[in-house]
């Protein structure tokens, strides 16, 4: 199984908690056979193009694809962009999606790629996204979730 494991908005492998959760399901996935495409920041200290192999994982950065290196809309597009690439050169069977606020840009590739789509969310997340988008979240939510 190909599985597109998508955290645009961290740099993997890194040691900040969600950068060392992705990287460790994106390991445990390979171990158990998957072949396992990361699209995030990649850590140019240990991949320094920003793509290859590293621990069983095939990265994919997409840094290249952001203007700007600190604003998250730019990481989702980036996100998005390098996920519909990788979903159609690798034939990608599952996309994982690492929910973050303003994120859901693996979510949309995936959908318009026709695979099947995971989300990681938890509790903080559904809280700040029902408080940044308020009365238009139940439409959205009918866009992403169905």
């Amino acid at each position: 199984m190909k599985i597109a494991n998508v955290a645009p908005h961290l740099t993997i492998p890194g040691d900040r908690g969600g950068a060392i959760h992705q990287f460790s399901l994106s390991k445990a996935l390979a171990q158990q056979g998957a072949e396992v495409h990361l699209i995030c920041q990649v850590n140019r200290g240990v991949l320094p193009d920003g793509q290859g192999i590293f621990d069983g994982i095939h990265f994919h950065d997409v840094t290249r694809f952001s203007p700007s290196h600190l604003a998250i809309p730019f990481y989702t597009a980036g996100g998005f962009k390098q996920t519909v690439r990788v979903c159609r050169k690798e034939d990608i069977d599952v996309v994982h999606d690492r929910a973050y606020l303003l994120g859901g840009g693996g979510t949309f590739a995936g959908k318009i790629c026709n695979k099947v789509v995971g989300i990681q969310l938890d509790e903080f997340w559904l809280a700040s996204y029902q408080r940044i988008y308020g009365p238009f979240s139940p439409f959205i939510r009918s866009k992403i979730f169905t």
